[in-house]
């Protein structure tokens, strides 16, 4: 068979599955890229049943999910605000969760560092104060910068999919182009229930198990 027609047959297969059963979705954005391009056909199945079939509750790291709620990635034509990025991590304790978040992120319910320290109304002249506080307000916003605040843009997906109580687990999800991706480097740890989908390859072009 013909890279041709076996491509065409791909496509209809795809086609056909993706009508019917809402597991064909098309990549919208750059952020799997070189991975997944824009306009790339993927055939994926919900998450709930890729646990059944295989006995687990969970993936491997390195598999790739399209899942809710907002940005770019793969868009089903059938469901908005969905987004693809690959499975870096999973962690089943909240203790671990935290951990990490105050590693890498400012808690959002603090002003910046050097704010607490300086309660200044307005920027004040370096003249006025000493050399060592000017020093110290210098490391403190620099502290600032290199740690961020974290996003809170999909904390509402749980609430959002009508999903109570504690959470199985959590996911790091990333996008396999950092320059372009909106993951759990701004967020952080993705709660398990927000998944939906796991990808089993791309239909077209260039057919290919992920």
């Amino acid at each position: 068979m013909s890279w041709r027609w076996r491509d065409g047959l791909y496509l209809a297969v795809g086609g056909a599955i993706g009508w019917q059963l809402n597991v064909c979705s098309r990549v919208e954005g750059v952020s799997m890229m070189p991975t997944l391009s824009p306009q790339d056909r993927l055939l994926h199945v919900p998450y709930s049943l890729w646990c059944r079939a295989q006995q687990i509750r969970h993936w491997g790291t390195g598999d790739v999910s399209p899942r809710s709620p907002q940005r770019a990635g793969c868009n089903d034509p059938c469901r908005q605000n969905v987004v693809c990025k690959r499975v870096h991590r999973i962690v089943t304790s909240t203790t671990e969760v935290d951990d990490v978040h105050q590693q890498l992120f400012q808690s959002n319910d603090t002003l910046p560092y050097y704010a607490v320290a300086h309660e200044y109304d307005e920027e004040p002249d370096v003249n006025s104060i000493s050399q060592a506080e000017l020093d110290d307000r210098i490391a403190k916003e620099h502290y600032t910068d290199q740690r961020p605040f974290r996003r809170t843009d999909w904390d509402a997906c749980r609430k959002d999919d009508g999903i109570s109580g504690p959470s199985k687990g959590w996911v790091w999800v990333e996008g396999d182009n950092a320059a372009d991706s909106f993951d759990s480097r701004s967020v952080g740890f993705v709660p398990v229930d927000c998944i939906r989908d796991v990808v089993l390859g791309r239909l077209w072009p260039d057919p290919r198990s992920l």
